[in-house]
């Protein structure tokens, strides 16, 4: 990854919340961070994984995206005791 000169948001506490990014910028600089770093994020995901050397993510039972979901229910039962969180398991269906 190539070296970027320049401040670096903190995520104690979080960038979005306070700190220089939340002072020093006003809503069209905020409106730009997110929506480039949301068409970052996008960029990452539309890479074709075995293309890029990770083709061992995947087997005959799980795609990578079925291994994240799986790993996120674990956590989500563990995390909630067996309770239910509607907003969390409507995410996870």
């Amino acid at each position: 990854m190539e070296y970027h000169s320049g401040l670096i948001p903190s995520d104690i506490p979080p960038y979005h919340m306070d700190g220089w990014l939340k002072e020093k910028t006003c809503e069209s600089q905020t409106k730009k961070l997110w929506n480039t770093a949301t068409d970052v994020l996008i960029s990452l995901h539309k890479l074709d994984y075995k293309k890029i050397g990770f083709s061992d993510l995947s087997s005959k039972e799980q795609t990578p995206l079925n291994h994240q979901l799986s790993y996120w229910k674990n956590y989500h039962d563990w995390a909630l005791g067996g309770k239910a969180n509607r907003t969390c398991d409507e995410a996870l269906q």
